[in-house]
């Protein structure tokens, strides 16, 4: 029993150590393949982690040693941005597999230890995370890949379902603006995961494809940021200065455009975009210590984080700087955070908007009523006069002083409310008592409301 068991601990560390035996070396040169390989060992550099040289860009060779085996190896470089790789064995150039994500080599069996030399020439910052799998494991991972991107892009689609039919029932312009600049959003995914690569094949895609994307997206903000927030109206200098940094990125894409992705033109352009989404973020936030508001505070939670998680995604790689290197899983996690609360806050906004609107026809509506009301009234008013003038000879005085009378007012408060002596007020009592044929101002009281009542049940 125990030499079973030391026989199955002596082929599992063989197993072990036959899938992990292969070794990778590297090294910065432009020489070609035939110098390569006769450069000393001394010159090659062990790779052990992705490498991370930012702007030291150009051509890296890497010394791929893998031992006999019996099973397949899938070498790939899982970065959008690298798509000029050649693998050689010996002096043969392996061709890359087609229709995949990123660059992929698939490499045969062997029955003996076998050396490969894989060129990358990166154009772009020199962000190189090369893997090595087995073919069994590495379709594993990729599966497990493929299913977390489609669930993004299912969020993605809800979200701007959910932005699409919000604006068709509340008719808010800023659910478009905000369904524009999610599809820029993720548009900037589809190629940073190889989606386009895997759909078009990854000879279709340049260099120049990202600051392209960046730079509409910076459009996509002035129009939504503004619809939500008219931060025009509180800071138009901050306002300006964001356009103005569009603006600049549009230029320098151009310029992008013109010199078939250079480096500097790229860089540029990204930093610009950033930049102006920085300015942006800064609007809110400083709506946000000055007004309190829910929207603007969940605008600046929202925005921000996203936005913090780009900075290190891209300023890491220029700058070599992999202590701010985040990975693109993180990028898609704040994206559908951002996605998620602005949505949810563009809603609570509408929806509170909607039920501004709804109380402010109603006063309208109150109002309007209580302006008939009054037009009525001022017609009975009126029509009340001219009886009392066409029946007693009344005097538009002895109106007014009848009317308080029968309000319970005294000769003081009377005279008071019309400028008059008392005396005149007992005058005009006098008079109106003669021409009502009554005796007190409870009687007058009671012959006013009785021809109130005869003109009523008149209408």
């Amino acid at each position: 029993m125990t030499a079973k068991l030391w026989c199955l601990l002596f082929l599992f560390l063989v197993g072990w150590s036959q899938s992990y035996a292969q070794t990778i070396h590297y090294q910065k040169s432009e020489e070609p393949l035939l110098q390569i390989k006769k450069t000393s060992n001394q010159d090659w550099l062990s790779y052990t982690e992705p490498i991370y040289e930012g702007i030291n860009n150009g051509v890296y060779w890497f010394k791929i040693e893998i031992p006999a085996t019996s099973e397949a190896y899938v070498l790939h470089i899982p970065e959008a941005h690298i798509t000029r790789a050649w693998l050689y064995q010996q002096d043969v150039e392996i061709s890359r597999t087609e229709k995949t994500r990123f660059v992929h080599f698939r490499l045969l069996p062997t029955q003996k230890t076998t050396t490969y030399y894989l060129k990358v020439d990166c154009l772009l910052e020199a962000r190189i995370p090369l893997q090595l799998l087995e073919e069994v494991e590495y379709y594993r991972s990729e599966q497990l890949e493929i299913l977390g991107t489609g669930a993004y892009y299912g969020i993605v689609i809800c979200i701007l379902m959910i932005n699409f039919f919000s604006y068709l029932n509340l008719s808010h312009k800023t659910y478009l603006y905000y369904i524009f600049m999610t599809i820029c959003m993720s548009a900037n995914a589809v190629y940073k995961d190889g989606s386009f690569a895997l759909l078009f094949g990854a000879e279709g895609i340049n260099e120049y494809i990202e600051p392209t994307i960046n730079s509409i997206l910076g459009i996509s903000c002035i129009f939504c940021i503004e619809s939500y927030l008219r931060i025009s109206r509180d800071y138009p200098r901050l306002y300006r200065i964001g356009i103005g940094l569009v603006v600049l990125s549009q230029l320098l894409n151009i310029g992008v455009l013109l010199t078939h992705g250079s480096f500097w033109y790229y860089v540029t352009t990204e930093l610009v975009v950033l930049l102006a989404l920085d300015v942006f973020c800064l609007s809110g936030y400083l709506l946000w210590r000055k007004t309190k508001s829910l929207e603007s505070g969940m605008f600046f939670l929202a925005y921000g984080i996203p936005l913090f998680v780009a900075h290190g995604y891209y300023l890491s790689p220029y700058f070599g700087l992999q202590f701010m290197n985040i990975s693109f899983v993180w990028y898609k996690v704040g994206s559908v955070f951002e996605m998620a609360v602005f949505t949810y806050v563009i809603i609570y906004q509408s929806k509170r908007l909607s039920l501004k609107n709804h109380e402010m026809r109603q006063k309208i509506v109150d109002y309007t009523a209580q302006l008939s009301h009054f037009h009525e009234n001022s017609n009975e008013k009126e029509t009340h006069t001219l009886e009392l003038i066409k029946r007693y000879r009344f005097t538009l005085k002895e109106i007014e002083i009848l009317q308080d009378i029968s309000g319970g007012s005294t000769n003081k408060d009377i005279a008071n409310k019309h400028f008059i002596s008392q005396n005149t007020v007992k005058y005009h009592i006098r008079n109106i008592f003669d021409k009502l044929n009554v005796n007190n101002r409870k009687e007058a009281g009671s012959k006013l409301v009785s021809i109130s009542s005869e003109q009523t049940q008149g209408y």
